[in-house]
């Protein structure tokens, strides 16, 4: 895990309803990054993820695209501490 960084995104736009979470856990997975995704109550996707600077840079470009049925208006991201890590990347619901 050297190496890694963890941030956390909000990704805004019509990415409820349309498979946008288990997206993310297949290219987190693919990627082996950990952490979790989870739909928030205002139609938002949070996703908090950690794994290296490469692999992170290509899980942004994926989630700003989505899955098919996403339309992705905007994804905001705040760097977070590479700390209490979790072991896989897993769907949380609220």
């Amino acid at each position: 895990m050297t190496n890694w960084v963890r941030k956390q995104f909000r990704v805004v736009g019509r990415v409820q309803g349309v498979g946008f979470r288990y997206f993310t856990q297949r290219q987190a997975t693919r990627l082996g990054m950990v952490g979790f995704v989870r739909n928030l109550s205002n139609g938002d996707v949070e996703i908090d993820v950690a794994g290296s600077v490469s692999d992170m840079q290509t899980f942004l470009v994926l989630i700003q695209k989505g899955p098919s049925g996403a339309r992705v208006q905007e994804v905001t991201e705040q760097i977070l501490p590479v700390q209490n890590l979790s072991e896989s990347f897993e769907i949380r619901h609220f």
